[in-house]
């Protein structure tokens, strides 16, 4: 079974660029690591989730008692710097 830690250092060293930027510049790791989080997650499949309440997602709507797969390599969190979410970037650091 692969790990995240693994597929992580495949993703950094495939292609060498993204290891060799995260050299140069090492206030990247924080993000870097998240984003390996989000793209190389082992739970390729979702999370199973039941709706608390009512909500709508993309022109959806969920109610109560629903239940909700959540498809982690797909998601994008707010503010995330991957444009699209099926790819895997070299991260930015966060503005502050």
């Amino acid at each position: 079974m692969p790990s995240v830690f693994g597929l992580g250092v495949l993703l950094l060293l495939r292609p060498p660029r993204l290891w060799d930027t995260l050299r140069e510049r090492p206030e990247l790791l924080d993000a870097t690591i998240e984003e390996i989080l989000r793209y190389a997650t082992v739970l390729q499949f979702g999370l199973l989730r039941v709706a608390r309440e009512p909500l709508t997602l993309a022109d959806q709507a969920i109610r109560p008692g629903d239940r909700v797969v959540l498809h982690l390599p797909t998601g994008t969190p707010a503010g995330s710097p991957t444009p699209t979410p099926s790819t895997r970037t070299t991260p930015t650091p966060p503005t502050t």
